[in-house]
């Protein structure tokens, strides 16, 4: 990938099979999740995970020309059902790099750019990297630390000390229904004039966990962002 693409990417999308993981930019700050037919569903990455993978596709210098010709393309394991892939769009233009199997000695991967029908083989530094599970990508704290870093010192809330340990279950891909009234709302204000406001709801399809919706506000910055998540009732429990 071009280096000078890295700081214009606010989307991309990495496919395994039938599994699609969605990621977009908002405010500098990396989400990952979904976008369905049902609603977008997303919540923050881990920080510097994504920017770290996108920086990390920049930095690859070793591409070794393999074969070319489509017919060459399903014994390297290239194509939409065994590939891994990775889109992204710069100005309007969709841009696309399927990433196949190992070779032999399990030192390279195969690679194909595009409409390029031209096989390529890079180094397996990128492996870490090839998931669409979102449970490997999203931030794991209740207290999401994309936004900042916090102390218990920040927390102007009477809260339990460990709240900044606390971690949701992932990402919740079921939309709260309409007119639903929350079980319990607790909003955690911090030093800095930030805070978060989350809103518990029962969750109809799963027991003993809890739908979160998730407000992070900092008038400061004028940042704004709002998501779902899920808890277990032990971790709704602790905030009761």
């Amino acid at each position: 990938m071009n280096p000078r693409y890295v700081d214009e990417i606010d989307f991309f999308e990495l496919k395994s099979g039938d599994y699609i993981l969605d990621f977009k930019k908002q405010d500098g700050v990396w989400f990952c999740g979904n976008l369905t037919e049902d609603g977008n569903f997303f919540a923050p990455c881990i920080p510097g995970k994504a920017e770290t993978f996108l920086k990390s596709l920049s930095d690859v210098k070793e591409y070794k020309k393999i074969s070319g010709g489509k017919g060459n393309l399903s014994s390297y394991g290239i194509s939409e059902e065994e590939g891994f892939f990775f889109r992204y769009e710069v100005s309007g233009n969709i841009f696309e790099l399927c990433f196949g199997d190992k070779n032999f000695t399990e030192t390279g991967r195969y690679l194909k750019s595009g409409n390029n029908e031209n096989i390529f083989q890079t180094d397996i530094s990128l492996d870490k990297y090839f998931y669409t599970s979102s449970g490997q990508w999203t931030d794991p704290y209740l207290i999401s630390r994309a936004f900042g870093k916090y102390s218990f010192q920040d927390v102007q809330s009477k809260v339990p000390e460990d709240i900044l340990e606390l971690r949701h279950s992932g990402i919740s891909f079921v939309a709260v229904p309409e007119n639903s009234v929350s079980e319990k709302t607790l909003k955690v204000e911090m030093g800095d004039t930030s805070f978060y406001r989350f809103e518990f709801f029962e969750n109809y399809e799963s027991e003993n966990s809890f739908l979160v919706s998730v407000t992070y506000e900092n008038p400061l910055s004028k940042k704004l962002f709002e998501y779902s998540v899920k808890v277990s009732e032990w971790t709704y429990n602790k905030l009761k």
